[in-house]
C-alpha cells in the first residue's frame, strides 16, 4: 500500500475540530496533530461559544503554526460547528476530531495510504481511553480485520450500529471533500446524538467503495464532561430524539436500490435509536416532553413500518416491550 500513499503525498487534509469549553484537554489533542508524520494539513478550530480558556489555547497554536485557523461562533451545537468547518475547509480530504481526543502519529498517513483512487471512504478502529490515559478497550482486541465494502454494505454497518459501537462515528473516517460538496452534505443541526450516523449514512449512499480496517489509530476519551454524558434534561428532548431526521434518512435510503436486508435494518435500527433516546429521557422524572417525543416515535412506527416489519421486529427482545405500547 506504500505506492498508494505516494499518489497523495501533496494533498491537503482539513482537520475539523468542534470546541466547547475544552481547555483542560485541548492542548493534548492539538499536540497529537503536530506529531503527525504526514504534515500537509490544516486545522480548523471551531469554537462553539466557549466560556472557558479554550480561545486562548486556540490562539496560542494559531500564533505558533500557520496551519491552525480559529473560528468563533455563538453556541449552536456540534453539528453547526462541524458545518462551519466544512464551509471553511480547503483540503481534498476531511478528517474530524473531538477536542478531548488524540490520534496516533501515523493516523493521517494511515488513512491516505488506504485511500486508493477507487475508495471514497476509509474507516479505522479506535482505542477507548479513560481519564487516567489507560486503554480500557481496543477495536482489534480479537485480531485484525480488513473489509472492503460497497457504499450499501457500509450503510448496513452504520444502521446496525445506530445505538452505539463503532460504525457511523465520523472521527474514524477520512472523507473526500469532493463527495461532500457534490451532494451538499451537512450535519443536521437539530440533533446532538446519532448525528454522526446520519451524516455517515448520507455520505455512504454516494460511495462506490469503502475500506475498513480495525487498527486502533484514534484515541477516544470517555470523560465525564463529554456531551454524551452531560446532555441532560435541560437541553430538551429534540437534542436526543431526531425522530424527524431519522425519517429523512430512511427516505434517502429508499432512493437507492438497496436490498431487503438493508431496508429492514434501516427501519429497525433507525427506530431503535429513537427508542434508545426515549429511554435516556425517561430517567428524568420532570422531563415534560417525554410524552410528546413518544408520540413522534409512535408516528414513525405507524407510518414507516408495514405489517411484515412489525412482525419481524417482535423477535428483537430489546424493543419488544416498547413495540407493544
Amino acid at each position: 500500500m506504500g505506492l498508494c500513499f505516494t499518489l497523495f503525498v501533496n494533498v491537503m487534509i482539513s482537520i475539523i475540530i468542534p470546541i466547547y469549553n475544552s481547555d483542560l484537554y485541548l492542548e493534548r489533542c492539538l499536540e497529537s496533530i503536530l506529531r503527525q508524520t504526514y504534515q500537509e494539513f490544516e486545522v480548523l478550530l471551531i469554537d462553539d461559544g466557549s466560556t472557558d480558556g479554550s480561545r486562548a489555547v486556540c490562539e496560542k497554536y494559531c500564533d505558533k503554526d500557520g496551519r491552525f485557523h480559529y473560528f468563533y461562533k455563538t453556541n449552536g451545537g456540534v453539528s453547526s460547528a462541524r458545518n462551519l468547518g466544512l464551509e471553511q475547509a480547503k483540503g481534498e480530504f476531511i478528517f474530524f476530531m473531538d477536542s478531548d481526543d488524540t490520534i496516533r502519529e501515523n493516523t493521517l498517513a494511515w488513512h491516505l495510504d488506504r485511500m486508493k483512487e477507487n475508495v471514497d471512504l476509509t474507516v479505522s478502529g479506535y482505542n477507548q481511553v479513560d481519564v487516567n490515559d489507560s486503554v480500557i478497550w481496543k477495536s482489534d482486541r480479537s485480531g485484525k480485520v480488513i473489509q472492503k465494502w460497497s457504499g450499501e454494505q457500509y450503510v448496513q454497518q452504520c444502521i446496525k450500529c445506530t445505538h452505539g459501537t463503532m460504525f457511523g462515528m465520523v472521527w474514524l473516517c477520512l472523507f473526500r471533500t469532493s463527495v461532500i460538496r457534490k451532494y451538499h452534505l451537512r450535519f443536521d443541526v437539530n440533533i446532538g446524538m446519532f448525528e454522526d450516523t446520519l451524516f455517515s449514512i448520507n455520505y455512504s449512499c454516494h460511495c462506490q467503495n469503502v475500506y475498513f480496517e480495525n487498527t486502533p489509530i484514534y484515541n477516544y476519551y470517555q470523560l465525564p464532561e463529554s456531551s454524551i454524558h452531560s446532555c441532560g434534561k435541560t437541553l430538551g428532548y429534540r437534542y436526543v430524539s431526531g425522530t424527524k431526521e431519522r425519517k429523512e434518512a430512511l427516505l434517502l435510503i429508499r432512493q437507492f436500490e438497496f436490498g431487503f436486508k438493508t431496508r429492514f435494518l434501516a427501519k429497525f435500527n433507525l427506530f431503535y435509536s429513537c427508542v434508545f433516546a426515549w429511554q435516556y429521557l425517561s430517567q428524568f422524572e420532570d422531563c415534560k416532553e417525554k410524552q410528546k417525543y413518544w408520540e413522534e416515535v409512535d408516528s414513525y412506527y405507524s407510518q414507516y413500518l408495514n405489517s411484515w416489519d412489525k412482525l419481524l421486529f417482535l423477535i428483537y427482545d430489546k424493543v419488544k416491550c416498547f413495540l407493544k405500547r
